[in-house]
């Protein structure tokens, strides 16, 4: 699989490496059946047909419910506002027995505990800047401009990420080098861009 282990930038904040690795293994071990196509298959008058979504087939009735008023990232915020964007969903997540940062420092990759916390706060984490947004018409462009960007920093191996939103760094052998200067040079590119697009 090409980049499987590359690094976007928005991949590690805080609880970025946490996230990514709970979504990895919530991937690698969804059941075999079509959450869509049976939804599809059922008949329209049946009361338990559920509608195709981009979410797994699990049902999140103890997810806190989102206000109308989602937080969003900007891309010139500074880690420590990040971070404080990011606090409703820390705590949720220990109120939910999994204590992010522990996990983390410890090496520790999800497991069931966390998977369930993780479904539950989910929807409290902040949506990415509108300019890495998956939903954004133009993030694919603006991806373009920031691999343009990065590569005249010397980043070798900078591709735009499977979702047009953002920059993969180190290609298919995650070249150490090409991640290190992505990671160092991204926000300074994203910024450049996002001046030039205004």
């Amino acid at each position: 699989m090409k980049g499987l282990l590359s690094v976007r930038r928005n991949d590690f904040p805080v609880i970025g490496l946490f996230v990514l690795l709970v979504t990895l293994a919530t991937s690698a071990c969804s059941s075999g059946s079509d959450p869509a196509s049976t939804a599809a298959s059922a008949p329209a008058s049946d009361p338990q047909a559920k509608v195709a979504t981009l979410e797994t087939g699990a049902a999140r009735a103890s997810s806190p419910k989102p206000s109308g008023k989602e937080i969003r990232e900007r891309i010139d915020m500074t880690e420590a506002e990040k971070q404080a964007l990011q606090k409703p969903y820390m705590k949720c997540m220990k109120q939910h027995g999994t204590d992010v940062l522990a996990r983390r420092g410890a090496g520790q990759g999800p497991d069931a505990k966390s998977d369930a916390a993780n479904a539950a706060c989910e929807s409290l984490l902040p949506l990415p800047a509108w300019e890495l947004d998956p939903a954004n018409p133009e993030a694919r462009e603006f991806a373009q401009k920031e691999r343009d960007c990065l590569k005249g920093k010397g980043v070798r191996y900078a591709e735009i990420s499977e979702d047009g939103a953002g920059v993969s760094f180190g290609g298919q052998d995650n070249d150490a080098e090409s991640i290190t200067l992505g990671l160092k040079y991204a926000p300074e590119c994203e910024r450049e861009v996002a001046a030039q697009t205004r």
